[in-house]
């Protein structure tokens, strides 16, 4: 990519002119891959790989809920199972990441049970009636599981996650507790884990604080495919994966959310 002529200057290389010199050098962002999904021995369709996932982790395509087995970044395919985590969830999808401002503001206004915004001595009302009554109805819900006050709830076999807070923790807390072997799932913000208890899953996150968390790095090494940014694949494995921790977890912001856990 890049050449050292003997005045000691950096010039492009040979490689590094062929990119320059390419049409696509000017576009900002990079196109996601597109990864083929597949089930023994056929195809379900492809999904632009453009967030977190590893191997165990749940995932929704097509409708149903499947297991990701294996991540192959060089062919560019998941070899997924089907999940027996029973119906699949009612949201998912990627997106832009969520940061944690947003994520406690929408707690505050579950906690108030009051959406409409403030402006000078009033306050603005601007939804329909159908936005109202499902705000209503997400306002029940919080109250009903008592969400003000726990952050982890049992939810029949499962246990839900609620942080309040941004993709990279709940990205920490996903790749964390599929690491130590738990069956997670991460959705619109919560970590959903099955078969499990609400103890087992909190005294896993504290003994956590008593033995140390791993970095963001060595979580990073976990991740199949990094390569997320237009010319990420030009770092070298060490810079990429400390590049990728950065970016998608948060250490020290999930150390500080367990230990503030009741």
């Amino acid at each position: 990519m890049l050449t050292q002529l003997s005045s000691g200057e950096l010039t492009l290389g040979l490689e590094g002119e062929r990119v320059v010199n390419h049409y696509t050098f000017y576009a900002v962002f990079k196109t996601p891959e597109e990864y083929r999904v597949v089930v023994g021995n056929n195809t379900l369709g492809t999904i632009p790989i453009d967030s977190l996932i590893i191997p165990n982790q749940h995932i929704v395509f097509g409708g149903r809920r499947w297991k990701a087995l294996e991540i192959d970044a060089e062919k560019k395919v998941i070899y997924v199972e089907a999940s027996k985590g029973g119906k699949p969830p009612r949201f998912g999808g990627a997106g832009m990441s969520i940061h944690d401002v947003v994520r406690q503001e929408m707690y505050k206004i579950y906690s108030d049970g009051d959406y409409r915004i403030t402006a000078g001595n009033t306050k603005v009302d601007f939804i329909d009636s159908s936005a109202k009554s499902l705000f209503d109805e997400g306002v029940s819900s919080f109250r009903e599981n008592n969400l003000q006050s726990q952050s982890i709830i049992q939810q029949g076999k499962n246990v839900c996650i609620h942080t309040w807070m941004g993709d990279k923790i709940v990205n920490t807390l996903l790749t964390i507790l599929i690491q130590k072997g738990f069956e997670a799932s991460p959705f619109a913000g919560v970590v959903e884990i099955e078969n499990t208890t609400v103890t087992n899953v909190k005294e896993y996150l504290k003994s956590l604080c008593e033995k140390g968390f791993p970095s963001n790095t060595s979580l990073a090494e976990l991740v199949p495919e990094k390569n997320i940014e237009k010319y990420d694949a030009l770092l070298p494995l060490e810079l990429l994966n400390e590049d990728y921790g950065r970016k998608m977890f948060d250490i020290i912001g999930t150390q500080r959310w367990v230990l503030g856990l009741q």
